[in-house]
């Protein structure tokens, strides 16, 4: 069923539907540059360096808050209380 789902929806790979957006922004810079403008790099985001992937890990759980507050157990849903099924009279 899965082979014929994807051989249902493959089609030829056409890349003139694709966009390079990098190169068109090099190019862009490329041009600027050439009309004398200054180009300004961005600044790099900074990265926090993290002593272990299990401190990382506890921090992303705890989502910022103190460490001393920790979330309340999700509640679980109730059973139903449906009446119980009858059973078919025997013949």
């Amino acid at each position: 069923m899965a082979e014929a789902l994807v051989e249902q929806l493959a089609s030829p790979f056409k890349p003139e539907t694709f966009k390079n957006e990098h190169n068109e922004r090099v190019h862009n810079l490329i041009a600027q540059k050439a009309k004398g403008k200054e180009i300004i790099a961005a600044e790099e985001p900074k990265h926090e360096t993290v002593g272990s992937l299990a401190e990382a890990l506890e921090r992303s759980l705890a989502g910022g808050k103190p460490a001393g507050r920790a979330h309340k157990p999700a509640r679980r849903a109730e059973p139903s209380r449906a009446a119980p099924k009858r059973r078919a009279a025997a013949r």
